[in-house]
């Protein structure tokens, strides 16, 4: 719970004689709303009044001499108010609240604040009989309007200081209360029901504010979007982020143009990151009605390709971009319950996660998978109930020394998952990477804002209108013979739609044409675009290469190896067929990301490079004179498609055009092989 310094005024309870303490009552109600009218800007006195007295009327009514009471308990009168309130929901939809009432006194008035202590007060005498702790108030009280949970700042005196921390309703119970003692709260258990009462009487008494935990674009009843950062603004209140993604703006929208305008712009590589940015209140926006997972920006490389400024200033459109504060600017050093709990409720606030490197996962598959479906595993509660999942909506921008392709399976999925960006040389020189960190840490949480607040302007139908527009212009540019492009044009396209979007609305003169050109080269040069047969197929004859020492020439050989995987079978001088036993196959090919080895053989059954029997895998083969069922695999060139032969052929000749010239070297001859013409000069 965080705790921080706070001063506040103290209000005396007296009830010894109500007539004379009804103008102090008012003078003081007057100023306590005065107050709270300065600290809620924007928000009117009508507002107020609904916010403070919501919940309480039906706890009171009016007596004959006219003062307030509480209601009996089935009363008539409360009978009348629960039947106002159920009648009153229509009008409460159309953004009508019902006005309630607060009790004209404390619930508790014998307990009361005097001086830097809560004592319990004599109310016929006006003296005190015993103080029960050191001086605790409730200075405000939290709303959430999303969870609809309440909180409490609970400000305490300690040894001369005084604190804050937060809490919610649920310590109003003295086992709980108790816990407070490690903050240095004055709670014990002989005085523990006394401070409950207190505090009681002090959320009557408190400011009442609003927060909200969903950021982003969030849907709501009416079916309308708005667009909640750190503010949302709300029919008759305004609330205030209360999550840890550091969404407060610093500096000003000019200055970070500015900033823009001078280290980003004619930048392809980084211009293409602004529209990624971006791309994370689309996909809030739109996902819904387009079905597209969340995209997944990795970018790899060296630590001197300024990578992680490249993350800096992508998060610096939404909130803080400084790594020490752990807000939209995380690192992949976390559980992964802790990368969940930092992407909960977001539907559009860029997640930034740095340094894939320094993470402890061994295969990035299981979350690449997480990520890009947005939302947790399901968990049961206590009672063996479903609980609510975690979920999330946006765009996640990462990056590392190591691709995540490299670090998960060689699943298809995967591959359709992620856009990976390597070894992109992404900011100029040191001298240009400390200016783009220095404009981004001093301006911050200011433009994101505005394309989320372009969008709601804009409209969904028509933002969904351009996407697929753009998934159209971005596949008519990708390889059609690349099973991959219809899957991958997605993502690009709302990268695109986002660039249009921010060039458009917001005046930033990002080049469109040069960004799309980038995304082709980057995707196209990617490994993606082979089939996962064929990748299995490279990596197994990589394995064999390394361990060909473990493969029979024979089963006559005089020098047999200590491990055997297998037998390889010459023809006419050439390698023809790789014989390996059906366990080490699996296990190699697990260890290199294939996770069904039956989705390999199906493929290279297909192609013919798998001699086997008919409908098996395998056939019968003699290992070291043992006749066993094994996996034939053919070696042959026909895997590969013309272009990859063609690539592979311009390799070649471009070695052999390298060649080194024969370099003379002066002949050595032994006497008995010296030629005739030498011998003259021989002896010596």
């Amino acid at each position: 719970m965080p705790i921080r310094k706070y001063t506040t005024k103290r209000l005396l309870f007296d009830d010894k004689d109500n007539k004379a303490n009804k103008n102090e009552t008012k003078s003081l109600d007057k100023s306590k709303e005065n107050k709270k009218g300065s600290r809620l800007k924007g928000i009117g006195p009508n507002a107020i009044n609904k916010v403070e007295k919501q919940g309480e009327e039906k706890f009171v009514e009016e007596n004959k001499n006219g003062e307030k009471e509480p209601l009996e308990q089935g009363s008539d009168s409360e009978k009348n108010v629960q039947k106002d309130e159920r009648t009153s929901s229509s009008s409460a939809s159309k953004g009508m609240r019902k006005k309630t009432k607060l009790p004209s006194k404390p619930y508790h008035p014998q307990i009361q604040i005097r001086g830097d202590f809560v004592v319990e007060v004599d109310l016929e005498k006006n003296t005190v009989k015993n103080r029960i702790c050191p001086k605790i108030e409730i200075i405000e009280i939290r709303r959430n309007i999303d969870t609809k949970e309440v909180s409490m700042i609970l400000e305490f005196d300690y040894y001369g200081q005084t604190y804050c921390i937060e809490i919610d309703r649920s310590y109003f119970e003295k086992r709980k209360l108790m816990t407070l003692q490690k903050y240095g709260v004055g709670v014990y258990d002989f005085n523990a029901n006394n401070v409950i009462r207190h505090l009681v009487n002090q959320e009557l008494l408190a400011e009442k504010t609003y927060v909200h935990s969903l950021v982003g674009m969030v849907k709501e009843k009416d079916g309308t979007y708005t667009f909640r950062h750190y503010k949302a603004q709300g029919e008759d209140f305004t609330s205030t982020y209360s999550g840890n993604l550091k969404l407060k703006p610093k500096g000003t929208k000019e200055e970070k143009l500015k900033m823009i305008q001078e280290h980003i712009l004619g930048r392809i590589p980084l211009e293409t990151i602004m529209a990624v940015a971006f791309s994370s209140a689309l996909v809030g926006m739109i996902s819904e009605d387009t079905e597209i997972d969340n995209p997944i920006i990795h970018l790899s490389g060296d630590s001197t390709t300024g990578k992680t400024t490249a993350l800096m200033f992508a998060a610096s459109l939404y909130g803080s971009p400084n790594p020490k504060e752990k807000g939209i600017f995380s690192t992949w050093n976390a559980t992964q319950n802790a990368m969940i709990a930092k992407l909960r409720d977001n539907r559009g606030i860029l997640a930034v996660f740095d340094e894939a490197s320094m993470s402890k996962i061994k295969n990035f598959s299981d979350i690449i998978y997480m990520l890009a479906a947005g939302s947790d595993k399901e968990r049961l509660n206590n009672n063996a109930e479903i609980k609510d999942r975690k979920e999330w909506t946006t765009t996640i921008l990462s990056n590392g020394e190591h691709s995540l392709t490299s670090k998960s399976n060689e699943n298809t999925g995967i591959m359709m998952r992620i856009l990976e960006f390597n070894n992109i040389l992404w900011t100029e020189s040191a001298e240009h990477s400390d200016a783009i960190k220095k404009g981004v840490l001093e301006n911050y949480g200011h433009l994101g804002v505005e394309f989320g607040n372009a969008l709601i302007d804009m409209g969904k139908e028509e933002a969904i209108k351009l996407f697929r527009c753009w998934t159209d212009k971005c596949y008519d540019r990708m390889d059609k013979n690349d099973k991959f492009s219809k899957r991958l044009s997605k993502p690009m396209a709302l990268i695109m739609a986002s660039a249009e979007i921010a060039r458009d609305k917001l005046g930033i003169n990002l080049n469109l044409e040069e960004i799309l050109d980038f995304l082709i080269k980057t995707q196209s040069s990617n490994k993606r675009s082979k089939d996962i047969g064929m990748r299995a197929y490279e990596y197994f004859l990589d394995i064999y290469t390394i361990n060909s020492s473990k493969f029979l020439c024979s089963d006559e050989m005089s020098e047999i190896p200590k491990e055997i995987w297998g037998k390889h079978v010459r023809k006419k001088g050439k390698l023809d067929e790789i014989l390996i036993m059906t366990s080490v196959f699996k296990k190699i090919m697990t260890e290199g990301g294939f996770g069904d080895v039956n989705v390999i053989l199906s493929k290279w059954k297909d192609k013919g490079i798998l001699d086997c029997d008919v409908n098996r895998y395998t056939r019968k083969r003699s290992i070291n004179g043992v006749s066993k069922r094994v996996y034939v695999v053919r070696i042959t060139d026909d895997f590969f498609s013309k272009e990859e032969k063609e690539e592979a052929e311009k390799e070649e000749q471009a070695k052999k055009e390298k060649k080194i010239p024969y370099e003379r070297k002066p002949a050595v001859f032994s006497k008995e092989s010296k030629p005739k013409e030498f011998l003259d000069y021989w002896d010596f």
